[in-house]
């Protein structure tokens, strides 16, 4: 999975050469020591049977980096001991005069500080990084100074790092991991699971690995390997049903009105799992495509389906499924709510890993037949951006009052109430830009604006 970063680390400055000054003590007088934990390491964040690519040299060289963080920091010298003392960097910091005042209170604070998954909101480049806790949401933002990562991060991006005080400013120490917004979500579950397993002190513990694993467990994927629904275990399949909306009032009122749903937009839902479902037995080798939300009061709920409207389909209604179980006990679910408010008109079933295969062998296939689409409805690129800012316009007409689930169910203009509710309003603004600029890129023309949408909650872009 592409993260966008190019693998490098944040700027060298900031450790005034600390790490590397640890590293050159610990070979020099506990070579065959550091080199064992420095090992276990590496071999703790690959996934099983899985070995570090030779043929990505990059790829290769920033795994290694952070594992010797990970070395110096999260795993100590006798595996059997109950406590964190006897760590490499407790090695390292204590020898004496090897390293300078500046070095040594750096140390101190690598040593204490946890890995977080962050988001960042706003983007200096060459200069800083603001970035707002992803999992503990009452943390207070966070702007550190950084001029290598702030040239590659935008706003709305992920990232697991640790961020160092040093008492006049704030940096990211040297290991960090990007994590792709589409693993966020499935990734924030994991965490809060392991939470409620083993408690926050443990998760704080934890987190580095957890993060780094998980990262490494998307980047090193084969891309055909088949993925399962984490609800219900089955092989993951695209599913769409449309009907036609007969009684848009009644209809929306009805949904509105049931436990199991979750308003996502003015003419929007989602169907939700039972409350405490287990996620279902995975099958050996198999990925899992999650769909818990992030910060959503029903974040120990999975999504059966997604039910929306699309602005260039008025009167119909989308019903999106992922599994041949779901669409089947969907259809009957909706049709008893619905009742004489909608009507059924087709059925759309794809098979992702089909799609994948076509796409990877005929990608300038695929390109063209974008392309022909848009010559047959009459839209060059510009045009298409002026139909898609239109369409965002109107589906996110009452965006700044609708709840949002990674903003704790808040809405966008209660959120901005608070400094650092401004920044997470940022962050999720920061997604919508980014995604949109991925999908002009691929559309050859230039991004929709979200300008709007600032303007909404009354925050400069």
């Amino acid at each position: 999975m592409d993260t966008g970063l190019k693998f490098q680390a944040p700027s060298d400055t900031n450790d005034s050469g600390a790490t590397e000054r640890a590293w050159e003590w610990l070979r020099e007088h506990h070579e065959d020591v550091s080199m064992s934990v420095f090992e276990a390491a590496v071999l703790a964040l690959l996934p099983q049977n899985q070995q570090i690519p030779e043929n990505s040299p990059s790829l290769n060289r920033f795994i290694l980096f952070n594992a010797q963080e990970l070395a110096l920091i999260e795993f100590v010298v006798d595996p059997e001991a109950q406590s964190d003392e006897g760590r490499l960097v407790d090695l390292a910091i204590a020898a004496p005069g090897h390293f300078s005042p500046q070095q040594r209170v750096y140390l101190r604070r690598l040593s204490g500080t946890p890995m977080r998954l962050y988001q960042a909101t706003r983007v200096n480049p060459g200069s800083s990084v603001t970035l707002v806790d992803v999992y503990s949401r009452t943390s207070p933002m966070v702007t550190v100074v950084e001029k290598t990562l702030s040239r590659q991060l935008s706003p709305g991006d992920f990232i697991g790092a640790r961020v160092l005080d040093l008492s006049t400013h704030r940096v990211l120490a040297q290991g960090y991991w990007p994590i792709h917004p589409s693993s966020a979500g499935p990734l924030m579950h994991h965490l809060e699971q392991a939470a409620q397993e083993n408690g926050d002190w443990a998760l704080d513990r934890s987190m580095a690995r957890i993060i780094a694993q998980w990262w490494l467990s998307d980047m090193l994927a084969p891309a055909d390997v088949p993925m399962f629904d984490d609800v219900t275990g089955e092989p993951l399949m695209l599913i769409t049903d449309s009907y036609k909306i007969l009684n848009r009032q009644e209809l929306a009122a009805r949904l509105n009105t049931r436990s199991d749903t979750e308003r996502t937009s003015a003419f929007g839902w989602i169907r939700l799992s039972p409350p405490g479902m287990k996620p279902a037995e995975i099958p050996s080798g198999g990925r899992v495509l999650s769909t818990h939300r992030i910060g959503s009061e029903n974040s120990n709920q999975g999504m059966l389906a997604s039910i929306y409207e699309e602005a260039k389909a008025p009167g119909t209604l989308f019903i999106f499924y992922k599994s041949d179980k779901w669409a089947a006990d969907g259809r009957r679910w909706f049709e008893h709510v619905a009742g004489p408010c909608a009507s059924f008109l087709a059925t759309d079933r794809q098979d992702p890993g089909v799609l994948a295969k076509d796409m990877r062998a005929n990608p300038g296939r695929y390109e063209a037949e974008m392309a022909a689409e848009r010559d047959r409805i009459g839209l060059d690129p510009a045009n298409l951006t002026a139909v898609i800012q239109a369409s965002n316009e109107s589906l996110y007409a009452d965006w700044s009052t609708t709840p949002l689930p990674m903003l704790d169910n808040l809405t966008p203009a209660e959120a901005c109430a608070t400094r650092e509710g401004q920044e997470r309003v940022r962050g999720v603004l920061g997604l919508y830009v980014s995604n949109e600029a991925e999908l002009a890129r691929r559309d050859g023309r230039k991004p929709a604006s979200f300008r709007f949408l600032y303007e909404q909650v009354g925050i400069k872009p």
